[in-house]
């Protein structure tokens, strides 16, 4: 809890609460017009996420907006960053009126790239309804969902929900060719044309190879090129049917809701997808309890990681047959004879 009191007066100013877990810092820019509006200045700073400005702000003068507008820009210009911004409070200029007031405050928040999220009255009496609570953001598409809902004051509570940032196992980028187009015909008068007389020199051996590789896949980039394509991951173990079932009834239960717009339905897909969250989060460390419990040697311990994190390894194929010399080799023990000699390098001096 963090308390801004108004000096001036035995009552009124801004109090913030903010989640124990939630790590933040508090600053004060320095502006000629302090005394012109109350306000509180945060930095939320979250793992895997850039930092969050929230400016917390109170406009106590209704006629006054002016001098409250040039406030207002010098603690923007003092938190110019590329990270998020957050701008919410009241501010006491209806945005439902086409007055001067709404209007220059539009003009100033898109200075700075800043976007109004609520929508609707977020103050209703028996005469009058009116948005002079306002939520603005730097990045739209941050921002997964924002309105407002009646509350015991005569303001409505307004909220903005930040996009829960998810750690997933990306796919794997493969490569691939088509050998579907592939004419042999043509391919082999192709390969037939390649020079390989740098082939016979024998001190140039491995870049001579090396050189023959390129050449021919020079050759097969004509005919089917490579391309990159995204491996997709396999499904999770852990989640089971019931969890497909539930995570439908979440999407039907939004749908409906969003079509009708009813606070009941809004209620409803909330605690559903809390409900759905609890789910998945015990399926989870269910399974994960389990296999490693059963997993007591070292073998059986990294292939269940190597399962985890989508680890492919690709098939290794067994030499079964040797040509020597016009002679067929398949013991274990000669084949290994022959590719030792053969593989041994007799200009090295010291052998």
């Amino acid at each position: 809890m963090i308390r801004n009191d108004r000096l001036e007066k035995s009552c009124g100013g801004i109090i913030s609460y903010i989640h124990e877990s939630v790590k933040f810092v508090q600053f004060y820019p320095v502006i000629k017009l302090a005394n012109t509006l109350e306000f509180q200045c945060f930095e939320i700073v979250k793992f895997g996420v850039k930092p969050i400005f929230v400016i917390v702000i109170y406009n106590p003068s209704v006629k006054e907006y002016a001098v409250f507008l040039v406030a207002l820009r010098e603690i923007l210009v003092s938190l110019l960053s590329p990270n998020e911004v957050v701008l919410l409070g009241d501010f006491n200029i209806d945005a439902l009126k086409k007055i001067s007031a709404s209007f220059k405050l539009f003009n100033l928040t898109k200075q700075f790239n800043l976007w109004q999220v609520v929508r609707g009255p977020t103050r209703v009496t028996e005469s009058s309804q009116s948005q002079i609570d306002h939520i603005y953001v730097s990045s739209k598409e941050n921002w997964a969902d924002a309105g407002n809902i009646p509350f015991l004051s005569d303001h409505n509570l307004t909220y903005v929900c930040y996009k829960k940032s998810k750690i997933r196992l990306g796919g794997k980028v493969i490569f691939t060719r088509k050998y579907v187009n592939l004419k042999p015909e043509k391919f082999n008068n192709c390969i037939h044309g390649i020079d390989c007389q740098f082939l016979s020199d024998p001190f140039l051996i491995n870049s001579g190879i090396r050189f023959f590789e390129l050449k021919v896949l020079n050759v097969l980039d004509m005919f089917c090129p490579v391309k990159k394509k995204l491996a997709k991951l396999r499904k999770a173990n852990w989640f089971s049917s019931q969890l497909v079932s539930m995570r439908s009834s979440v999407r039907q239960i939004r749908s409906k809701a969003e079509r009708t717009n009813s606070v009941e339905e809004w209620l409803e897909y909330r605690k559903l997808k809390n409900r759905f969250t609890l789910e998945c989060r015990k399926s989870k460390k269910d399974y994960f309890q389990t296999k490693f419990s059963t997993k007591l040697d070292t073998d059986s311990t990294w292939t269940f990681l190597n399962e985890l994190t989508n680890f492919r390894k690709k098939p290794i194929n067994q030499i079964v047959k040797l040509r020597d010399c016009n002679m067929l080799v398949s013991k274990h023990e000669e084949m290994c004879k022959t590719l030792i000699k053969d593989f041994t390098v007799k200009h090295n001096k010291y052998m």
